[in-house]
């Protein structure tokens, strides 16, 4: 029901969305990172299918897979960010071994939260609908089944330092190293223009 308007009224009848979903999160689950893996991994050993809710003999293929997520993604962009912006700031190493790195954006999650008080994530952001998904079949059923107490809820987080390799690619757009300008602050083209994740990121994301 949640994903009726995702799907047209005409036409033959589509895959199941619970044994997509169901079936994606098990290859998840299973560390399977390839669709095309998973379904090869479906045709070789039935007991996957049938966990997924399919017959062995009538197993989805990987288009199908691709066009579920077309679907539940609202947007007919991959992206919520252009690939091609203004230079990523340079983050600055720390000085000393297990310091934090001073933070580029100064949000914190207490501003965060008061943005999203005054402005609610809207309902027409590409997520809303896995959102609505995942609220609908997961929080919602651990409250039901007593596995949350909304009454007694305690939320934490780690704030622990973490050097990572992470890398941002992108490729320049202009000629100014062939002038011998080196650095510039051109725009670039980001191959994955979303991989900036941070505060920042969600507060641009969901508003």
């Amino acid at each position: 029901f949640i994903m009726q308007k995702c799907y047209s009224k005409f036409g033959p009848n589509p895959r199941l969305p619970s044994l997509m979903l169901r079936s994606y999160l098990l290859s998840i689950k299973l560390q399977f990172h390839s669709i095309d893996k998973w379904v090869n991994a479906m045709h070789i050993n039935p007991l996957f299918a049938a966990l997924s809710g399919f017959e062995s003999d009538n197993i989805p293929g990987v288009g199908t897979f691709y066009d579920f997520f077309k679907r539940i993604w609202n947007s007919k962009n991959n992206n919520f960010f252009p690939h091609i912006r203004d230079k990523n700031p340079s983050i600055k190493k720390p000085e000393k071994s297990q310091e934090k790195a001073s933070s580029v954006e100064k949000i914190i999650a207490e501003e965060l939260i008061a943005a999203f008080k005054i402005a609610p994530p809207s309902e027409n952001q590409p997520f809303s609908t896995l959102a609505h998904l995942f609220k609908k079949q997961f929080l919602d059923v651990s409250v039901q089944k007593g596995l949350i107490d909304l009454d007694n809820l305690t939320l934490a987080g780690d704030g622990t330092p973490l050097y990572t390799s992470a890398r941002p690619r992108h490729k320049t757009l202009c000629n100014c190293k062939e002038l011998g300008i080196k650095n510039c602050d051109c725009p670039r083209y980001y191959s994955q223009p979303d991989c900036n994740i941070g505060l920042g990121f969600l507060k641009k994301a969901f508003l």
